[in-house]
Formats: C-alpha cells, sequence, structure tokens
C-alpha cells in the first residue's frame, strides 16, 4: 500500500498504475517484486501479487494476493486484511472494500 501510495507522486490519481510500475520505481524489495518485476509467485502463499487502479474511482486502487497452495486460509486472511482497507471493516463479510473468490483476496485503498 505505501509502496503504491508513493509511486503516485504529484500525480492527480492511481489511472496507470501496476505492479511493475511500482516495483520499477524502486519501493518495493525483489522478494515481492520478483526477479521480472511482475509480482508473480512472490507472496507467501505462492501467488501473485496484482496491483490496478479501480475502475469506479482513480483516485483509489486495488491490491490482489493469490493463494494457489493455501485456497483453504482465504476466509482467515480475508477478515485479517478487512481492517486495512479503505472501509477500515471490522470483519471480511459485508465488506465493501474487500472481495474475494476461491482462491484471491482483492483490497481497495
Amino acid at each position: 500500500v505505501a509502496a503504491t501510495q508513493s509511486w503516485k507522486k504529484l500525480r492527480p490519481n492511481f489511472d496507470g498504475v501496476t505492479i511493475t510500475k511500482v516495483c520499477q520505481d524502486g519501493q518495493l524489495s525483489k522478494n515481492v517484486c520478483g526477479s521480472s518485476n511482475d509480482g508473480v509467485a512472490t507472496n507467501p502463499f505462492g501467488g501473485n501479487w496484482t496491483v490496478v487502479v479501480d475502475t469506479a474511482s482513480k483516485g483509489l486502487f486495488k491490491i490482489t494476493g493469490t493463494l494457489p497452495s493455501d485456497a483453504d486460509r482465504v476466509s482467515s486472511l480475508a477478515d485479517t486484511m478487512a481492517p486495512t482497507t479503505r472501509s477500515a471493516c471490522i470483519e471480511a463479510s459485508g465488506c465493501s472494500t474487500l472481495s474475494t473468490t476461491a482462491n484471491s483476496i482483492t483490497m481497495t485503498y
């Protein structure tokens, strides 16, 4: 989140943001970016990181983490991450700034 906000600099919004651009900006470690600066297979669950602008509001961005090796932990991790999102939700259920699939969590900031 902090690295994406730093990438924004004086830009008016997050339009065009990607994990690659954030990685190239130098704010994230190679542990997150990977050797190709694409966030592929770099998260602790063997999955990918992505960063994109929120299509509903270019002043917001979304971070998605996939969990291909630990899909059974999506619900628990979503509850952990819910308070960090824009809405600071108590839990994932009913949180408008967090969504899940069978193997991913998407958070809006």
